[in-house]
C-alpha cells in the first residue's frame, strides 16, 4: 500500500469518527431537552399539587408572627365554630351554628370584652331573633322586626330536691346556661347549681358546649358532682336539683 493510499484511508476514517460524533452530540442534545421538559412539567404539577383548590381537615389554627393562635374553625359534635383571639389569647369574637334537642340549627354570634367575659350574643332560634346583651347584669329579649321585645326577661329557676343523679356519662350538651352561671340545664331535662366557687368558669358555657358528668368528692358540700365541658377542658361542681 502506497503512502498515498494510507492517508487516503486515515482522512475516510476520520470523516467517520467526526459523523458519529456529530451523531452522538445530537441524540444528547435530544434526551437533554427531553429531561428538561420532563423536569419542568414535574415541577409544575407538584406546585399545582401543593395549592389544591379545596383543603379539607377537621380543625384549623391561625397563627401570628409570634406563634399565637389568633383563630380556630373546627366541627364539634353539634355544629361548626368559629373563634377570633386577641394577642393575649382572650376570646373576643365567636360564631357558631349548632343543632338544638330537634335537630334545628340555631346560628349564633357571641362578642366578647378584654377580659374575656360575653358583651352581645345575637341568635336565630327558630322564626325569631335572640339578642343578648351583658352589662355584669345579663338583659335577655326576643325582639320582632319592628324592634319591640317579645318576652320578659328569664329568671332563675327555683331549687328543687336534690336527687342520685342516673345519667353520669359523656354524650350530654348544653340546653340553657341561666344567669348565666348559675344553673346549667342539660339536653336530658336534668337541672344543675353550680358550685359559687366554679361559677366564673361556667358562666361563658355556650349551648353548643358538650358536656360529661360524673360524680366527684372534691366540690362544696352538696355538689357531688363534676360537670366537665369538653370542648374547653373547663371543670364545674354541680348540684342536681332534679328534672326540669
Amino acid at each position: 500500500m502506497t503512502v498515498e493510499e494510507r492517508l487516503e484511508r486515515v482522512e475516510r476514517e476520520l470523516a467517520q469518527a467526526k459523523r458519529r460524533s456529530m451523531a452522538l452530540a445530537a441524540a444528547i442534545c435530544v434526551l437533554g431537552g427531553a429531561w428538561v421538559l420532563w423536569l419542568s412539567i414535574d415541577t409544575v404539577e407538584a406546585q399545582a399539587a401543593g395549592t389544591p383548590e379545596v383543603v379539607r381537615a377537621h380543625r384549623f389554627e391561625v397563627v401570628d408572627e409570634d406563634g399565637k393562635t389568633r383563630a380556630t374553625l373546627a366541627v364539634h359534635d353539634r355544629g361548626p365554630r368559629l373563634r377570633l383571639f386577641d394577642e393575649n389569647g382572650t376570646p373576643r369574637a365567636e360564631v357558631a351554628a349548632a343543632k338544638d334537642g330537634e335537630g334545628v340549627i340555631e346560628p349564633g354570634l357571641w362578642l366578647y370584652d378584654n377580659k374575656g367575659q360575653w358583651r352581645v350574643a345575637l341568635h336565630a332560634v327558630k322564626n325569631e331573633p335572640r339578642l343578648s346583651l351583658n352589662d355584669d347584669e345579663p338583659r335577655l329579649g326576643i325582639y320582632n322586626k319592628k324592634g319591640v321585645r317579645q318576652n320578659a326577661p328569664q329568671a332563675a329557676p327555683a331549687a328543687g330536691p336534690q336527687n342520685v343523679y342516673a345519667g353520669t356519662s359523656a354524650g350530654h350538651w348544653i340546653k340553657e346556661n341561666i344567669g348565666p352561671g348559675e344553673f346549667i340545664l342539660l339536653e336530658d331535662g336534668s337541672l344543675w347549681k353550680i358550685d359559687p366557687l366554679d361559677k366564673i368558669d361556667a358562666y361563658l358555657w355556650l349551648r353548643i358546649s358538650n358536656i360529661t358528668v360524673i360524680d366527684s368528692s372534691d366540690g362544696s358540700p352538696g355538689y357531688d358532682y363534676l360537670l366537665i365541658n369538653t370542648d374547653d377542658g373547663e371543670k364545674a361542681h354541680g348540684k342536681y336539683m332534679g328534672q326540669r
